[in-house]
């Protein structure tokens, strides 16, 4: 169960008047953003990837959505459409193995243009973590409930403090779309206390701190940008106005060198979504998870007393 900020996330009104993200590129100096990094928590980058190749990848997601039932097109648009596959339901592990199949994801996640970025801002090498979530957001009159609340990756991701995500929208997003909204500096105050309960897609949690006395920033997102964050940085899901779901896919990554919960190296939503070795198996690289002599599995209890021990040069 995800572990959020309980408090109420912005509404409408207010993600109309948040700031923008900071724009980057990711080709000035690295020591420059390096130290935009550890100062926000984020970087992002415009056409970081071909949009070309991101809107193949959705194309490949569009097209399991409507074999599942998730979806029609009306001209070239997909329209969500009721009943709603609410997350841990059948229909929805179905359709997340279906999506797990497609190679050209795992493509993205661990092509050379990725790794030697990451590579050279961490200033090591990284792994490319083989769990990525596809991230399939209803319109919100639809699913209200499972809206992905204020979070932090590193109370599931574990591993080390020093882990990166990667947020990859697959299509033209809009603020009104429900891209993500980044809280920036938050990966300075550790980790936020939390309680969760049942309720809602992610679980309802509490937190000392009203969310809303953060900065909370929005931005139009495009296919081939990039939203790096730290794993301690606070984000949460907009609000998608429209009547199509938001498509986009996050990828972690942390040293090779150093540490990863076994989690990690499992499937999203594992054991109902099928293990590797049954994903892959018309892959043309099959043993492309393997794990590297060079990295120290913990098991999946790790505390998160043991992670915020890790080191960062970062927070």
């Amino acid at each position: 169960m995800m572990h959020t900020l309980s408090t109420q996330s912005i509404d409408n009104r207010t993600s109309q008047e948040l700031s923008n993200l900071k724009e980057c590129s990711a080709h000035e100096p690295i020591a420059h953003l390096q130290a935009q990094f550890k100062e926000q928590g984020y970087l992002f980058i415009r056409s970081f990837f071909p949009a070309s190749e991101i809107l193949q990848i959705k194309a490949r997601v569009v097209e399991a959505l409507e074999k599942e039932g998730w979806g029609k097109f009306q001209g070239e648009r997909f329209i969500a459409i009721e009943p709603v596959n609410r997350i841990n339901s059948p229909a929805f592990h179905r359709c997340i193995a279906q999506i797990m199949k497609e190679e050209s994801l795992h493509d993205l996640s661990q092509s050379p243009l990725i790794l030697t970025f990451l590579s050279a801002l961490l200033g090591e090498t990284v792994y490319s973590h083989p769990r990525k979530m596809m991230r399939i957001t209803y319109p919100y009159h639809l699913n209200p409930k499972d809206r992905i609340p204020p979070h932090q990756d590193l109370f599931y991701v574990k591993g080390e403090r020093d882990t990166f995500t990667a947020w990859i929208p697959l299509g033209e997003y809009p603020p009104e779309h429900g891209g993500l909204l980044v809280s920036p500096k938050t990966h300075k105050e550790g980790l936020f206390p939390t309680e969760s309960s049942a309720e809602g897609r992610f679980g309802c949690n509490a937190v000392e701190k009203n969310i809303k006395e953060f900065t909370w920033c929005k931005a139009h997102y495009r296919p081939g940008d990039l939203l790096l964050m730290h794993s301690l940085t606070l984000h949460q899901a907009g609000i998608n106005e429209t009547d199509q779901f938001r498509l986009s896919l996050d990828c972690r990554y942390s040293s090779i060198t150093k540490s990863i919960n076994a989690d990690q190296l499992l499937p999203p939503y594992f054991p109902d979504v099928p293990d590797w070795n049954q994903l892959s198996k018309n892959w043309k690289n099959p043993d492309r998870f393997k794990v590297p002599t060079t990295l120290k599995i913990l098991p999946k209890e790790q505390s998160l007393h043991e992670v915020m021990l890790t080191p960062s040069q970062f927070c």
